[in-house]
């Protein structure tokens, strides 16, 4: 497996991101959307009895991936310490934004990255699928897509591996949310010079919103 065969070789860290992966699909989000994208992910890692050296890895290249530097120790960190309300907002924000699939495939990418899941690890995904409003079907098109960047997949396996996290394989590119626009402060418009004996209604003030 390509992935996995660059994870291993690297000697270290900084030899790993010589060779970086893609630009993530959603690196051009919103930073908090990001963050709490990289929180779930770390929490999945974090059910797993311990985390091996090639998903420490792996994440790193991710989190470079979604342009938020390498934030491992702070991000596992707050991962163990989660209460039960944190991945549930966290959750919500990545279901409504459309990114439910696109995170279930990094997580499976993760989490099958040296072993298969066991049966415990494929409970909780089908239980966080099940939150995420993805159903069986669509549940099935993310481990096909994650086997196939993990090279489980030999007829989509190479161009999966070398395009992902830029690019997902069944899956289409997420719709990126249009940024809040600020409300305008209301600003007088200056009054007219007017004759003393004539009465006018005040000039319109701001912008009306609907």
């Amino acid at each position: 497996m390509k992935l996995l065969d660059t994870m291993k070789r690297a000697a270290d860290d900084e030899q790993l991101k010589l060779k970086p992966l893609p630009k993530h699909i959603i690196a051009t989000f919103p930073e908090h959307l990001r963050q709490n994208y990289a929180l779930l992910l770390a929490a999945l890692l974090c059910a797993q009895p311990s985390i091996s050296e090639t998903q420490t890895r792996l994440t790193c290249l991710l989190l470079d991936a979604l342009e938020l530097g390498d934030i491992r120790g702070t991000l596992f960190e707050q991962a163990r310490k989660l209460d039960e309300a944190t991945p549930v907002k966290a959750a919500r924000l990545i279901r409504d934004a459309g990114l439910a699939r696109h995170l279930l495939v990094d997580a499976l990418v993760l989490l099958r990255l040296d072993t298969p899941l066991d049966d415990e690890i494929a409970e909780l995904i089908s239980e966080f699928a099940s939150f995420l409003d993805v159903d069986s079907e669509d549940l099935k098109t993310c481990a096909k897509g994650a086997a196939a960047i993990l090279g489980l997949e030999p007829s989509r396996s190479v161009v999966a591996t070398e395009r992902w996290p830029g690019a997902f394989p069944f899956i289409g590119k997420p719709i990126a949310p249009k940024p809040t626009k600020k409300q305008r402060s209301p600003v007088a418009k200056p009054k007219a010079a007017t004759q003393p004996s004539a009465k006018k209604s005040p000039a319109p003030i701001g912008w009306s919103l609907k």
